[in-house]
């Protein structure tokens, strides 16, 4: 059994750095992962093992990751302008160097090829990880040409400097509207107390998160709707177009070097599907069984909107779904969005979260007051088993703020694996994760109240903490969320249905002034509203992973925003504007999804059938919880994830629950 060592406030003090603290670990960590590197080539062949190639490998990368991860981490949070900008500096220097010290090291691969050559017999993760590491050094480019195995090398380190600032360019984008007093019918009371206001007393409406999207879904006036989404749909401007159109050159011409038909191609062989073929059965498939759906789902908007302006020729704009679903919901059940989330402070969400999550896993969690953080809001967690022994930490960082990373994610800031290779040492690196949101701050005589739709990503993002936090993978590159990219969210996703249960729902809520539960009637009313309009959220969701794969299967780099437009006007029937880009703030597409944005949906297959151990047992069942603890989310990527779910389900996967999810089976 492993023993996880506990941390200090000296452990935390990376919160604090400033530019020099950043430059000098980012200069001593180069350097150890050189001298690292140095030591396992410098071993004779005859006396290569695993523990001084393989094993030493791992943990001189894992040591490196983990400066990397603080300050790419701080990036996308820190408060601090001159942080955020030597970040960015430091993350591309240190992500190029890497790629000559461990990538692109030609004595590096040599010594892994000798270690291979000894034919040592390896099992289980030992052997997985010797085979991925071989693998992924031929899709680096080790068998072509030194010509052209430089280029491929040259380009990675491009495509690393484009995807950063890809990245920084939308979380630095800022805009709001002006809203008038009398442009406030729709919005409530709450709402508006959240809204910073100018000196005329007109509300000020951001393109964050917590004012967009109440504003689009309950805003009555067309006008300031099109006004906010058209600024929405400029995050990261021309530039972030530029730099896209650059990025997909840079992956399609690595992916022909190393004898792929596409980028998707390359891409996809590491993951479930296996191949970019079998994904584009996946999209035929799923689109042709959401066809009747979004049809009809369409024609109700815009039928609504005909019968709301009392013009029986108005079609629907892109500014008008979010809004008419709300109006419809509504009307068809009588529910108000609005209402619903004073039954949901966010303190008392969090805290009935915590108790759920506990009892699945048998754990516990303890804030930890006395630990310093990059921001005042931001909270420190330990997480222990029952019997006491420490497991893991978290850190929240809830709120919205300037320059922060603007959605909603779970960051590994430190990856559990053991730093000791031999049997007699237990020990195991404490996993940190830390979870950033942009949920509504509380503000004087307004709390943080969170919607169902936050309490959902919630629940996901915090699963993705989990997944990370109790990982127990003896490797670094087969620990917590690291698998393959298209299961990655499968582990999540299944915990969304806890938000879906009539008495998770009741031990959620708490009306911030009775502090009463959520009345048993529009607990009914939501469970009935479930499957409402999805066959247009689903088709919306298709629409961003057709849009990904398309950009990497077919030459669109000189028309990616007329791509993204042409299939929004097939699938969905609504029409975009030429000078909108919104492709520019789409933060997946330099951020590790390319060609693989369709593992949300893929994934939701497995999420939907791990689910039904859940359905039969319970959702608090702590037998079938500890089942998942140890079967899914401990084992990481240490064995193929198809493997890990038929161990889970006792049987093959299957697609039924996820068609049934649908209201497709």
């Amino acid at each position: 059994m492993y023993i996880t060592k506990p941390y200090t406030k000296e452990d935390f003090l990376w919160t604090q750095w400033g530019p020099e603290d950043m430059q000098h670990e980012c200069d001593a960590a180069l350097l150890q992962l050189r001298k690292n590197i140095e030591k396992v080539v410098a071993v004779l062949p005859a006396e290569k093992t695993f523990e001084n190639t393989m094993f030493a490998i791992e943990e001189a990368v894992a040591s490196f990751a983990l400066t990397v991860s603080r300050i790419d981490f701080l990036l996308n949070v820190s408060p601090k302008a001159e942080v955020r900008e030597l970040a960015q500096k430091l993350v591309d220097v240190m992500q190029a160097e890497s790629l000559e010290i461990v990538s692109y090291n030609e004595a590096l691969y040599k010594a892994v090829k000798e270690y291979a050559a000894k034919g040592e017999e390896l099992t289980g993760p030992s052997k997985k990880l010797l085979a991925d590491t071989l693998r992924d050094y031929k899709r680096s480019g080790f068998e072509l040409s030194l010509e052209d195995r430089n280029k491929v090398k040259e380009n990675y380190k491009r495509l690393q400097v484009l995807c950063t600032e890809f990245q920084k360019n939308i979380n630095d984008y800022e805009a709001h509207i002006v809203l008038k007093p009398s442009e406030t019918v729709g919005l409530s009371d709450a709402y508006l107390k959240g809204l910073k206001q100018d000196e005329q007393g007109n509300y000020l409406v951001t393109v964050a998160n917590p004012d967009y999207i109440p504003f689009i879904e309950n805003a009555k006036s067309p006008e300031k709707r099109k006004e906010l989404v058209d600024l929405f749909f400029k995050k990261g401007g021309d530039r972030n177009i530029e730099l896209l159109s650059h990025i997909l050159e840079i992956r399609q011409e690595n992916s022909a070097l190393l004898g792929y038909k596409t980028h998707a191609d390359f891409v996809t062989e590491t993951r479930m599907a296996k191949s970019a073929e079998q994904v584009g059965r996946f999209f035929t498939d799923l689109t042709s069984a959401l066809k009747v759906g979004v049809t009809k789902d369409l024609e109700a908007l815009t039928n609504a909107k005909r019968a709301d302006l009392n013009q029986p020729e108005a079609q629907l704009e892109y500014y008008d779904p979010n809004y008419y679903i709300t109006q419809l919901t509504k009307q068809n059940y009588n529910l108000d969005k609005e209402q619903v989330r004073e039954y949901f402070p966010l303190e008392h969400v969090i805290s009935q979260m915590f108790s759920i999550y506990s009892t699945l896993f048998s754990i516990q969690f303890t804030r930890m007051h006395d630990f310093p953080t990059w921001h005042e809001d931001v909270e420190a967690y330990e997480v222990r088993n029952i019997d006491g022994a420490l497991v893991a930490y978290f850190m929240l960082d809830l709120y919205p703020r300037e320059n922060k990373y603007g959605h909603a994610a779970e960051f590994p800031v430190v990856i559990g694996h053991k730093q000791v290779y031999s049997s007699n040492d237990q020990n195991y690196v404490a996993p940190l994760a830390c979870m950033v949101t942009n949920f509504p701050k509380p503000r004087e005589g307004a709390p943080s109240l969170m919607s169902h739709d936050e309490i959902e990503t919630l629940f996901h993002e915090f699963g993705h903490v989990m997944h990370e936090n109790l990982a127990r993978a003896q490797f670094y590159s087969q620990s917590g969320t690291i698998v393959a990219r298209d299961f990655v969210e499968a582990p999540s996703q299944m915990l969304e249905n806890w938000v879906w249960d009539r008495d998770i729902l009741k031990k959620l809520s708490k009306h911030y002034k009775t502090g009463e539960a959520l009345p048993a009637e529009i607990i009914d009313k939501m469970l009935a509203s479930k499957s409402y309009m999805e066959g247009y959220f689903n088709t919306r969701q298709m629409v961003l992973s057709l849009f990904d794969f398309r950009l990497h299967t077919e030459n669109h780099n000189a028309r990616i925003v007329e791509l993204y437009n042409d299939i929004v006007a097939d699938l969905l029937k609504v029409g975009l504007l030429p000078e909108h880009r919104w492709p520019a703030g789409f933060g997946h597409l330099a951020g590790g999804y390319d060609a693989g944005y369709y593992g949300y949906m893929w994934s939701k297959v497995y999420s939907c059938d791990m689910f039904t151990r859940f359905k039969q047992a319970g959702l608090l069942d702590a037998t079938v919880g500890m089942e998942y603890r140890k079967k899914i989310l401990e084992v990481g990527s240490s064995r193929d994830e198809m493997e890990s779910v038929k161990d889970f389900l006792g049987r093959d996967p299957n697609n039924k629950a996820f068609l049934e999810e649908l209201g497709l089976s």
